[in-house]
């Protein structure tokens, strides 16, 4: 690694270490973190420590997986990443990043889901009522995110107008019509 990336590195663990101290209730880490936030630097602070999308992401992942499946986590986080990226993530303003986010997110919940729920075996059937409610209502959440993304992206496009005008000579060569007059714009509703 090269130094920057070390600097990096460096700044985001005495990061964890500040913040950890100062949920621990340590007043001077609390007045450090209060400086940081005032600070030029607040906002890729707050990407880094407060970015609770990657929180619920991490934690839907320790769920899913555990610590026993460190394989099958890097291919899942791959999968999200890919997913970001076909979904305009790179290029997209923030409200749009923001929904990609949740749409990502409600993905990964309604699989998690749908894997467990097909893995169950020999449960009672109050249970197997509750898991499917439980799908039912992720993929409901999972929909809207995708609608919401869509409505967001069609909300963005530039509006076209399409005037359509027929343009007819008119019949009278009276003197009196100004050559501006002797079109008639057929259809029109002005």
């Amino acid at each position: 690694m090269n130094k920057p990336e070390n600097q990096s590195a460096e700044k985001q663990i005495s990061l964890v270490d500040i913040v950890q101290k100062a949920n621990d209730g340590e007043k001077e880490a609390l007045s450090v973190l209060r400086n940081a936030l005032a600070s030029d630097h607040a906002g890729s602070l707050m990407d880094f420590a407060g970015n609770l999308a990657g929180k619920l992401e991490e934690s839907t992942l320790n769920a899913m997986l555990g610590d026993q499946q460190p394989g099958t986590r890097l291919v899942v986080l791959k999968k999200l990443n890919q997913m970001r990226v076909e979904l305009g993530w790179n290029t997209s303003p923030k409200l749009e990043r923001i929904v990609i986010e949740r749409v990502c997110q409600t993905w990964l919940y309604l699989h998690w889901l749908e894997l467990a729920d097909s893995q169950s075996k020999n449960r009672p059937i109050e249970m197997a009522k509750y898991e499917a409610i439980r799908i039912e209502r992720a993929e409901r959440r999972h929909l809207q995110a995708v609608k919401m993304l869509a409505t967001l992206r069609k909300m963005a496009l530039p509006l076209q107008i399409d005037l359509k005008a027929e343009l007819t000579v008119a019949e009278s060569k009276s003197p009196a019509l100004s050559p501006r007059s002797r079109f008639d714009l057929v259809n029109s509703t002005n």
